[in-house]
C-alpha cells in the first residue's frame, strides 16, 4: 500500500495535488483491515483520471485513544448508532500509523434508497 501511495504522490505532485496525510483503512466487521483508501487532500469536482469524488454520507463516528480499542463490540455499537449502517467501517489514522495514536472510526448510515 505504501508503494501505491508513493506512486500516487509522484503522479499528483506535477498537477499541484497531494494526498491526505491521514491513512484511511476499510475494516471488516471483526476490525481487521481489508483495504487502504488513498484520498486527495481536497475534494475536487473534476478529479484526475482514475480518481473519483464520493458524496458526503450521514453516519456515526467515534474517536478512540488507540487502534487497540477498535473491537467487534465497538464496531457493532457504532453500527447501531448509525441506524444499522451496512457499509464497511472506515478507520482514519492521523499521520504515520502507530498503535498508540488516536483514531476516528466512521460507519455510514444505512441507505434509504
Amino acid at each position: 500500500a505504501w508503494e501505491l501511495a508513493r506512486a500516487a504522490t509522484a503522479e499528483l505532485a506535477p498537477k499541484g495535488l497531494a494526498l491526505e496525510p491521514s491513512t484511511t483503512f476499510e475494516r471488516s466487521d471483526s476490525g481487521r483491515p481489508v483495504a487502504v483508501l488513498l484520498q486527495l487532500e481536497e475534494a475536487l469536482d473534476d478529479p484526475p483520471e482514475g480518481w473519483r469524488t464520493l458524496p458526503a454520507r450521514p453516519g456515526a463516528q467515534v474517536m478512540l485513544r488507540s487502534v487497540r480499542q477498535v473491537r467487534y463490540e465497538t464496531l457493532q455499537a457504532l453500527r447501531r448508532t448509525a441506524g444499522g449502517g451496512t457499509a464497511a467501517p472506515l478507520m482514519v489514522v492521523p499521520g504515520a500509523g502507530s498503535p498508540d495514536r488516536s483514531v476516528a472510526v466512521f460507519i455510514a448510515a444505512k441507505s434509504t434508497r
